[in-house]
């Protein structure tokens, strides 16, 4: 049987990533397993908005703040938990950047919701 050490739990903010999160929480709690929360922030976002901003260092910085700030409350808005969760802020290609972390973190479990933004 596989013994599952670290679950990773990719968080888009959308509407659906809170149930996401209780699951891999449980799953967490469960397999007594380290739980990586990532969130990944695309560059296309930026590049979409190169021609209509001209700040594009500011928004940079305010995207990458906002981010961390909601990475923190899913951690926060436990009352209580005996697992061991990591925060994760990434920029690149998500899916690209979600596989390249798993390898790197000998991840045994993702858990990603079929639909997000």
């Amino acid at each position: 049987m596989l013994q599952v050490k670290n679950i990773l739990v990719p968080i888009d903010f959308s509407a659906n990533s809170g149930g996401i999160f209780e699951l891999g929480h449980c799953m967490a709690q469960h397999t007594h397993a380290t739980l990586h929360l990532i969130h990944i922030i695309d560059p296309i976002y930026y590049e979409k908005q190169q021609s209509e901003v001209t700040d594009l260092s500011f928004i940079h910085k305010m995207r990458l703040e906002n981010a961390k700030e909601e990475l923190r409350k899913f951690k926060i808005e436990l009352p209580y938990s005996d697992v061991d969760i990591i925060e994760v802020l990434l920029e690149g290609i998500p899916h690209k950047e979600i596989l390249k972390y798993a390898k790197q973190n000998e991840i045994d479990m993702i858990i990603i919701g079929s639909h997000g933004w």
